[in-house]
């Protein structure tokens, strides 16, 4: 039982697709969390420069004497 975990595990040392492939995921991970955050700051800016559109159609609307 143990030589056939030994070679198992001597064979997963050596290979190294799965070190690559665990790349790929920390990379993709990066670019994710690099996009979520993007997108919030992003978002945030989006929400007041439509406030201020909003508020600014308003203030158009109102009669000039009111």
């Amino acid at each position: 039982m143990f030589k056939s975990l030994r070679s198992s595990a001597r064979r997963l040392m050596r290979e190294r697709a799965g070190a690559t492939a665990i790349e790929y995921g920390l990379i993709l991970a990066l670019v994710a969390l690099t996009l979520l955050v993007g997108l919030t700051v992003l978002g945030g800016v989006n929400g007041g420069l439509w406030s201020s559109v909003a508020s600014n159609v308003v203030t158009a609307e109102q009669p000039a004497g009111a």
